[in-house]
């Protein structure tokens, strides 16, 4: 059995090899593209979260859940001076 580069028994990774099988396989190169991109929008949504942060006290919000303050501070933000009437609307 090959080893996967995991630290099952407690063996130093040998980093070399890793890099070794990330140049001879494709399928190495797609997971690790993959898991770097799935990095990069993890980070890209917490800068954003923390860039855009709502105060929230959960004891005097309890009965406001945030999911619906989210939504209305979006519809708020992109939905303002756009009002239809409301037979139109119906």
């Amino acid at each position: 059995m090959q080893d996967s580069g995991t630290n099952h028994g407690g063996a130093a990774i040998d980093l070399g090899r890793l890099l070794d099988r990330f140049d001879r396989e494709p399928e190495m190169r797609a997971a690790v593209e993959h898991n770097i991109q799935v990095l990069k929008c993890i980070r890209g949504g917490l800068r954003m979260a923390e860039a855009h942060a709502l105060g929230f006290d959960p004891r005097a919000d309890y009965w406001h859940p945030p999911e619906r303050r989210l939504a209305v501070a979006y519809l708020a933000d992109r939905w303002s001076g756009r009002v239809a009437p409301v037979q139109a609307v119906r």
